[in-house]
């Protein structure tokens, strides 16, 4: 199965995003604790996708454990955020932590986004989105990062910001492979 054929990975991925982003934005009075959550969904619902990215292209796809760790960390991190609410002091722990685990989440998937693209250069005429795609996750990873204390509604909007932008890039990346199926 060729990376074309799997155009539409990166296009639910994507519409995932967005719907993530535009409900961020709507929603402006919603918790800490429900953004965390959140989030914890979209990273288990975006790992699954790479999971089938990676096993559906296995032969082919020499970045196949980057894209497996992509996976796998993505999972890894859905679960945990979704996971450790039932008392309060995991609750507030998650809160304080949130921010550098999304920092670490978002440059996993910039780099291997942009790995991926590079190393399928030539089978696409349009790698370029995934690249574009995978520096602005790495450049909101190192902007939570470096600034973990942001106040919530700035964080809110900055993630929906990332979400929207990220998602677009990702739906431009999957229908430029879909034109490419033939």
């Amino acid at each position: 199965m060729s990376i074309a054929q799997l155009w539409w990975l990166p296009t639910l991925r994507g519409i995932l995003l967005v719907l993530v982003g535009v409900f961020l934005l709507f929603q402006p009075a919603i918790t800490i604790l429900a953004l965390i959550q959140a989030y914890g969904v979209f990273a288990i619902l975006d790992g699954i996708l790479a999971l089938i990215g990676a096993v559906g292209d296995w032969n082919r796809d020499s970045s196949r454990w980057l894209r497996l760790a992509e996976a796998a960390v993505l999972l890894l991190l859905g679960f945990f955020l979704t996971s450790f609410f039932g008392s309060s002091i995991a609750a507030a722990t998650l809160a304080v932590l949130a921010p550098a685990y999304i920092a670490v989440l978002s440059l996993v998937a910039g780099v291997v986004r942009t790995a991926g693209a590079i190393t399928h250069r030539g089978q696409s005429s349009n790698e370029w989105w995934l690249v574009l795609s995978g520096i602005i996750s790495i450049i909101f990873g190192i902007y939570i990062f470096f600034n973990p204390g942001i106040g919530l509604a700035a964080f809110v909007i900055t993630l929906a910001v990332f979400a929207i932008l990220g998602g677009i890039l990702l739906i431009f990346a999957g229908l430029q492979l879909r034109g490419q199926t033939g």
